[in-house]
């Protein structure tokens, strides 16, 4: 990340804060960690970068094609609207919102940095599979934060292993929503001659990917369900582009049950999660 060659360098200023690195990018966002000088306060920035027809003139202003101006001032202002919907929310296992600012032509997500590592990193440590005792205290309070959201009328979209950050004192927290995801898949709609990635694999559930597929919280569900799979199974689930191709073309559906592939997860549990992951979203739990 650190050769990205689109992303601010290191000490490039952004309402104060200075750049330090670059943490992570996608289609649509490039996320730094920065500081202030004067505070010392640590944050993360999100800077809206839709990569393919943004560029930077000098070493900080984006620019567009006037054909592009249209489609990505739209996105813009989606941008800053999610933004300004998750500055509204307090939640002790969820990312602290801090700020919207608007500059070099584009839009700054500022939210609190949050330390530790993500829950991926900490499966992937571990010498043997998690028991349902050792996940409660991780996965508990992230579905508690997503219900918190759900009855908000507000959705992630993108929970998965490295959007859960594990605090030292274990704390879990949800980071990184995925609404620049439905910009970018909205967007995406709106130019043909864009394309952009607008899903996780394997944590996505099939509407996600759908075109025109309608997504509700029950796509939170499905994520939090190919989570748990991971965890309990050491694996992720078939991913939801999988199971659509061979539905499509009358095969069997290539998931395999939790309570096949890890079978030491006891069944009531093992049933909650295949449930949560199936395909048809109306089978899910409400």
């Amino acid at each position: 990340m650190a050769d990205d060659p689109h992303a601010l360098q290191p000490g490039a200023s952004i309402a104060g804060y200075n750049i330090i690195r670059v943490l992570g990018a996608g289609g649509f966002g490039i996320t730094y960690e920065a500081d202030s000088p004067f505070t010392g306060k640590r944050v993360a920035i999100k800077e809206f970068f839709p990569r393919g027809i943004a560029s930077r003139e000098g070493k900080t202003r984006i620019v567009y094609a006037a054909r592009d101006a249209e489609v990505v001032q739209w996105a813009l202002k989606r941008f800053e609207s999610s933004t300004l919907d998750q500055c509204k929310l307090k939640h002790p296992n969820i990312v602290d919102v801090i700020h919207y600012v608007k500059d070099n032509d584009t839009g700054y997500m500022i939210m609190e940095y949050v330390e530790g590592r993500t829950l991926e990193h900490w499966l992937r440590e571990r010498e043997f599979l998690p028991t349902q005792e050792e996940l409660q205290p991780l996965i508990g309070p992230v579905i508690e934060a997503l219900e918190y959201l759900h009855e908000r009328r507000m959705i992630h979209r993108d929970i998965a292993p490295d959007n859960i950050m594990i605090r030292a004192d274990g704390q879990p927290m949800i980071i990184d929503f995925g609404a620049i995801k439905l910009i970018g898949q909205e967007t995406q709609l709106r130019s043909d001659a864009l394309s952009f990635a607008v899903m996780k694999q394997f944590y996505s559930p099939p509407e996600q990917i759908e075109e025109g597929g309608k997504i509700d919280h029950r796509a939170d569900i499905y994520s939090i369900g190919a989570v748990l799979y991971r965890a309990f199974s050491g694996r992720p689930p078939a991913s939801a582009e999988e199971r659509m191709q061979k539905l499509a073309f009358r095969k069997p559906d290539p998931y395999l049950l939790l309570s096949e592939e890890a079978p030491h997860v006891a069944p009531d549990l093992a049933n909650v999660v295949d449930r949560a992951l199936s395909f048809d979203a109306n089978r899910r739990q409400a």
